[in-house]
């Protein structure tokens, strides 16, 4: 499962993800991006997912892209956004035919989603298997929005989701500091990157958590992606943009020109058709 570290205050927001896909243990595909760009009339977000990625012709990420695009709308705010694709997941997962004969306890999916809201820090998680506190006993059959508002500019916020078992108290606690002192962006992205990095050299790992990380910044208005295991310089561009009436936009990234690290493990699994 995927590993994504975030932070965020005022000045910038930071959202750290591996780009490996795999299923029941076997590598699937080590270039996957996992994040995307979200613009509103009262806010601009950046985000990632951790959880089932795809399934027979089912794929998660165009799918709630897709509805974020036809409600995108100038009249409609980030917050009634996040709302409503809460409330279609429910029924989407529960209903749609190409997740019919998908185990139930397969269908976990979280959405993170950072940034500003009239010019404030906001995080957003959308899940039906965790939440700030940690991961439920259970998959749950509908998703819930939980939200971190800050009431001023100095508010700050951090969140490790997915394989957060694999991640120390001691990062989260460096990672928060340097959100709330407002360290320079470059300090949190670094945190962002080695916390992911670290776990994906975990043995417990395995081929779930990999080492290709892809870090977003949204800082002044900038949105800003790289992606490499040692240094800055692969370059992401975006395609595909989906976008209803201008400044509303919902931005997915693809990866070009990368330095793709070797998988620890070259293990693949037998058919199958997913992976989360």
């Amino acid at each position: 499962m995927t590993l994504i570290a975030a932070a965020g205050n005022a000045k910038c927001t930071v959202i750290a993800a591996d780009t490996r896909i795999s299923w029941n243990g076997a590598l699937r595909d080590d270039q996957t991006v996992k994040v995307s760009h979200y613009k509103f009339f009262d806010g601009e977000l950046i985000g990632a997912f951790t959880g089932l990625a795809y399934w027979n012709d089912f794929n998660s990420k165009r799918w709630w892209l897709g509805r974020l695009k036809d409600v995108a709308q100038p009249w409609v705010s980030t917050r009634e956004a996040l709302s409503f694709l809460t409330e279609e997941l429910t029924p989407e997962f529960a209903r749609n035919a190409a997740l019919q004969d998908l185990p139930f306890a397969q269908k976990r999916l979280s959405i993170i989603f950072g940034g500003l809201i009239d010019g404030l820090p906001f995080s957003a998680l959308i899940s039906n298997f965790e939440d700030d506190n940690g991961e439920f006993d259970d998959v749950r059959p509908k998703f819930v929005l939980t939200k971190a508002e800050a009431v001023n500019a100095t508010g700050a916020w951090f969140g490790i989701f997915g394989a957060r078992n694999y991640v120390s108290n001691d990062d989260k606690q460096e990672l928060f500091r340097l959100a709330d002192i407002q360290a320079p962006t470059a300090a949190i992205k670094g945190k962002c990157h080695s916390i992911v990095l670290k776990a994906s050299n975990d043995p417990r790992t395995r081929a779930t958590v990999g080492p290709n990380i892809l870090t977003a910044t949204l800082e002044g208005g900038v949105v800003l992606s790289w992606h490499s295991n040692e240094k800055e310089g692969d370059k992401i561009v975006g395609v595909d943009p989906f976008s209803s009436l201008a400044p509303m936009l919902i931005h997915d990234p693809v990866i070009i020109g990368t330095r793709i690290a070797r998988p620890r493990s070259k293990r693949r699994g037998k058919g199958g058709k997913h992976s989360p």
